[in-house]
């Protein structure tokens, strides 16, 4: 299966670039503040978060993981609801979500790197000096 991870590859290449989380872990949407601005302090609407580490990140690289399923997919999010003080109720319609993201990459080649940009999301080019 075919899922966005964490990844170093192209940091830098914005100003605003981030990247909080473990080199390869699973990345989700996280919660957004209202009106934050795409480029604005918290990061939240150009980043994604780690299913494990709870933090963000701006860069995301497509890996075939032929571990995950999605019922492993919906698990993790269930549990890292929880560790967030969530709760489990709303992980089937998170994972929705997820799967929906990781299916919108369906058609790009593994190890494509993306960034997003509010609702859009972008296959990152090389670092230009």
């Amino acid at each position: 299966m075919k899922i966005l991870v964490a990844t170093r590859e192209t940091q830098g290449r914005r100003r605003s670039d981030f990247n909080f989380c473990e080199e390869g872990e699973p990345v989700t949407y996280g919660f957004e503040c209202s009106n934050e601005p795409i480029d604005g302090k918290c990061g939240c609407h150009r980043s994604l978060t780690g299913f494990l580490s709870h933090k963000a990140t701006t860069t995301f690289k497509l890996i075939n993981d032929v571990f995950a399923t999605k019922e492993s997919i919906r698990e993790a999010i269930g549990a890292k609801l929880i560790d967030e003080g969530w709760g489990d109720s709303v992980a089937d319609e998170h994972a929705t979500i997820t799967f929906d993201l990781y299916n919108g990459f369906s058609q790009h080649p593994i190890g494509t790197i993306i960034e997003r940009r509010g609702a859009e999301f972008f296959v990152r080019g090389p670092i230009v000096p």
